[in-house]
């Protein structure tokens, strides 16, 4: 984790988002920013599924993301990390909100 390797996650303002370009940063981004239509839709439907759906296509992108981009470490700038652990955070968010809109309560740490 950043706290256990004394990396503390700056202002959003200061972090340059532009530096997520790898295709698996741009699949998470995809996928949080169909949020607000996912969950349109769904109301509009009356079809929750479309809600877990799009929580699972997260969950796949951000695995692939998670195993092919490293957030801490040396090989990985510090510009890049902190560009990284706001989009994890990010994620984080998307978690809270898809599983939370299904009624469903989601561990803080795994």
């Amino acid at each position: 984790m950043a706290a256990e390797r004394e990396v503390e996650r700056r202002p959003l303002a200061d972090v340059d988002l532009g530096l997520l370009t790898h295709e698996r940063e741009l699949e998470v981004l995809r996928s949080l920013s169909a949020l607000p239509e996912v969950v349109a839709l769904a109301t509009a439907e009356r079809a929750p599924h479309k809600v877990g759906t799009w929580v699972r296509e997260l969950a796949d992108r951000f695995h692939g993301f998670y195993h092919d981009c490293s957030v801490l470490g040396g090989d990985v700038e510090p510009e890049q990390t902190q560009a990284r652990l706001w989009l994890v955070e990010a994620a984080r968010v998307g978690f809270a909100i898809g599983l939370h809109l299904l009624g469903v309560s989601a561990p803080d740490r795994m």
